[in-house]
């Protein structure tokens, strides 16, 4: 129960090597449910007050046999610019046994690819996230929703197959969340010749498919 002290968590900010070292030692004895309570908080408070540092935390949870708490972990470090943790990202959408992991891990790599189209990242980190955006967006046995995910985070590089993809689900007249995310990652490319898609589709009939023509709009 001390973990839940609220003061207790605080101190989890911004820990040193050795405190991360006595971190995973006691982690791995805290019970599963516990565990996704102490997670969960942790990015609540991380979310509320900017000056938190979990990042190291968050970290050690992205190796946790529980999948929710990798999900939340993930969240944790969904605005985090290192480069150190790609691998850890890419290693989860390569292998995490989650689907629901994979996609938020696909998700989170969208960051990364903003970061690559400005220059920000090493041409070696880019062309990894690149390709393996790229390896589960053109896998037709993969499931949809990390498919999705990894188009809506690959946009940014904005390279003609990328394009051929964003059409190819624009037009999935059958399925609506692959056009929501054409529309994402429409707006996500910067770029004004999706323009007269995501305004055309300000006046679907779907609410869903207005709010992300609106978010891309915004994003364009």
């Amino acid at each position: 129960d001390s973990l839940l002290n609220y003061s207790t968590m605080i101190e989890l900010s911004g820990l040193s090597a050795l405190e991360i070292g006595r971190f995973k030692k006691t982690w791995a004895s805290v019970p599963a449910e516990q565990k996704l309570t102490v997670i969960v908080r942790l990015v609540e408070m991380a979310e509320n007050s900017p000056e938190l540092h979990f990042t190291d935390v968050f970290k050690v949870c992205l190796r946790d046999e529980n999948p929710e708490v990798r999900v939340n972990a993930i969240s944790g470090l969904w605005e985090e610019e290192h480069r150190s943790i790609i691998p850890s990202l890419i290693d989860i959408l390569v292998d995490d046994h989650s689907i629901e992991v994979r996609a938020k891990a696909a998700a989170a790599l969208g960051t990364f690819a903003s970061l690559a189209q400005d220059g920000k990242l090493l041409l070696k980190d880019s062309e990894l996230i690149f390709s393996s955006l790229m390896d589960a967006l053109e896998d037709e046995e993969e499931c949809d929703d990390i498919r999705r995910r990894a188009l809506e985070s690959v946009a940014p590089f904005d390279s003609p197959r990328i394009r051929e993809y964003m059409k190819w689900a624009y037009d999935c007249v059958d399925d609506i969340e692959w056009k929501c995310s054409s529309l994402f990652a429409m707006g996500r490319t910067g770029q004004r010749e999706w323009a007269p898609y995501v305004t055309k589709e300000i006046a679907s009939s779907e609410s869903v498919v207005r709010y992300w023509a609106a978010n891309a709009c915004g994003a364009l």
